[in-house]
């Protein structure tokens, strides 16, 4: 192939990861990264101005002394803290990858990832976007995770309908299963924090073309919402999400129609969310 990438005996991926005081967690997404079967060209890390700069700092540094063999490492420091998908932005300009992939820094990848869902790209030139799920474990079931044998059947590798992902969400859950093409006319919104995420991967899917990989080939620590951080604003993640419709329409990628469908839809979600985890605290408090 004349892929520089695997010329080189590497994917042709730029790998992004914001990092805001989680270095530990950093550290342990950064090694789920050199446990890949093919590695990637770059991993760039985007501190998003940590209160803890020191100790990002020393992280960082043990990041590159231990992987620095594996790829390289770049690291960019943000002036100030303006959310995950600027900081995205950040290392998106500088990536030199074919492909982005991106992945948030309290998550991991299974072993197998990178080579199965770049190898699938590659062969598709058409689609800009791919995706899987990620699973929800604990710390102790790492090595267990790990372990599992991935092989996908081409039954696995599923087109996305862009209208049918107004209303599904194939993968939720942050950004760590997300591998796309890297290209200039798509960026998070700046000033967005909330399903800035979900709006990148519906403009991917409708100008591009989209690919859901139906395994878990990534996997997290927390559940999707209702848990600690930026999933315990559910309303705020619920106007965010329908602020996106309203983007895909004012910029004439969706209908009026479809825009008002999809939002009341959305909506029924929302409601059927915030009861899900009234029920979760009920339970943990009995």
């Amino acid at each position: 192939m004349d892929n520089k990438g695997l010329a080189l005996g590497r994917a042709d991926i730029s790998v992004i990861m914001p990092v805001y005081n989680s270095g530990v967690e950093a550290y342990r997404a950064v090694k789920s990264i050199a446990n890949q079967t093919l590695l990637p060209l770059e991993v760039i890390l985007i501190d998003d101005c940590s209160p803890k700069a020191e100790e990002t700092r020393l992280w960082f540094s043990k990041i590159q002394d231990d992987f620095c063999d594996k790829f390289a490492l770049k690291v960019l420091y943000q002036m100030e803290n303006k959310g995950p998908g600027e900081a995205r932005n950040a290392g998106w300009d500088i990536a030199k990858g074919k492909y982005i992939a991106f992945l948030d820094s309290d998550d991991i990848w299974h072993p197998q990832k990178i080579d199965i869902q770049y190898n699938f790209m590659i062969r598709h030139p058409d689609v800009g976007f791919s995706c899987h799920h990620l699973a929800i474990i604990s710390t102790d079931k790492i090595q267990s995770f790990n372990h599992r044998s991935l092989t996908i059947t081409e039954e696995q590798f599923i087109r996305i309908n862009p209208i049918k992902y107004l209303f599904k969400h194939y993968p939720i859950g942050g950004t760590s299963f997300v591998m796309a093409k890297n290209i200039k006319d798509i960026r998070f919104m700046p000033g967005k924090r909330y399903s800035e995420d979900y709006l990148v991967w519906l403009e991917f899917c409708f100008k591009y073309g989209g690919l859901l990989i139906d395994d878990f080939m990534g996997a997290s620590f927390k559940p999707f919402y209702g848990a600690g951080g930026l999933s315990q604003g559910l309303w705020n993640l619920e106007k965010g999400e329908l602020e996106n419709y309203k983007i895909l329409q004012k910029n004439g990628i969706i209908g009026f129609s479809l825009m008002c469908i999809a939002s009341i839809f959305s909506l029924i979600k929302f409601m059927r969310r915030a009861l899900i985890v009234i029920l979760r605290k009920k339970y943990h408090h009995e």
